[in-house]
């Protein structure tokens, strides 16, 4: 009987094993940076293991998140920390979350839904996905002379803690953090 709603489900078009409606509970949790490399253009940001931090929860059929991006004030400035608060539903597409507006700091706010905003009229582009191993937080910027402002955190889960890659990457610089993050609590 198993075998015969497992085949029903994969003609059907079930989604992921996962079930499509969040994270795995592993993530959930205050997740705390332990250890810090930049393994590439430092761009004269000091950063510290704390920077890697974040907090992510369930939030209905998905989850949220609360970290620290970095990001450039302006076209070849340097980069600032900005603290950011974010929701993400799950969409049609197994795996991909889109930002919620509503559930979200007021710093995203302000430039309306970066789930569905335009990138060529300056508005930030915010998503999320999950591959069954690593959770990925993408956002795209396009400045004012038509460059890019791409950054991607991913963030996988180990047998003592969390490892985070955080990228920061424009048409001429990149900045590449690695991490070790433990859970607080723990």
């Amino acid at each position: 009987m198993a075998r015969l709603l497992v085949l029903i489900g994969l003609i059907l078009g079930a989604g992921p094993a996962w079930g499509q409606t969040g994270l795995p509970a592993d993530f959930n949790g205050e997740w705390r940076g332990e250890e810090l490399t930049i393994s590439e253009g430092d761009d004269g940001l000091e950063v510290t293991a704390d920077d890697l931090s974040v907090r992510i929860g369930p939030d209905g059929d998905g989850f949220w998140m609360h970290w620290t991006a970095l990001s450039r004030d302006k076209a070849g400035g340097p980069l600032v920390r900005h603290p950011i608060e974010a929701s993400f539903a799950p969409t049609e597409r197994p795996g991909v979350f889109a930002f919620v507006p509503e559930q979200s700091s007021m710093l995203l706010r302000l430039f309306g839904d970066p789930a569905t905003n335009n990138p060529l009229e300056g508005e930030p582009l915010l998503w999320a996905r999950f591959d069954g191993k690593a959770l990925s937080v993408y956002g795209l910027e396009i400045n004012a002379e038509g460059g890019f402002d791409l950054y991607q955190h991913v963030r996988r889960l180990t047998g003592d803690g969390m490892t985070v890659r955080q990228i920061h990457r424009t048409e001429d610089k990149a900045v590449i953090l690695d991490g070790r993050l433990v859970r607080v609590g723990d």
